[in-house]
C-alpha cells in the first residue's frame, strides 16, 4: 500500500492530502487456466489528465510495486477516469 501511495505522489500529478488507497482481498479467482496470485491495481482519477500522464503514472506505479514483489505473480495496473459530474465529496 505504501510503494502504490508513495508512487501515485512521486508522479507530481497529485497532492498527497488528496491520494487515498485501499485493499480489497479475492478470496476466490482464477488468473487465466491457472490460480496464479495477483495483484491488481486501479488507479481512479478525477478526469483532466492527459494520455502521457496516465501512461508514466501507470509505469511507474508497476515499475515500483514490481521492485517488492517476489514472482511468481500477476501484477496489472490500469487507470480509470472518474468524471466530475458525477463525483461529490
Amino acid at each position: 500500500m505504501r510503494v502504490v501511495h508513495s508512487s501515485v505522489f512521486a508522479s507530481g500529478l497529485f497532492e498527497e492530502a488528496s491520494i487515498n488507497s485501499r485493499a480489497i482481498e479475492f478470496a476466490y479467482y482464477q488468473t487465466g487456466l491457472s490460480d496464479t496470485s495477483f495483484i491488481h491495481i486501479t488507479l481512479k482519477i478525477l478526469q483532466g489528465r492527459n494520455h502521457q500522464q496516465k501512461k508514466d503514472l501507470t509505469k511507474l506505479v508497476l515499475d515500483k510495486i514490481s521492485e517488492i514483489i517476489a514472482r511468481p505473480l500477476s501484477l496489472s495496473v490500469e487507470v480509470m477516469d472518474v468524471e466530475k459530474v458525477s463525483y461529490k465529496k
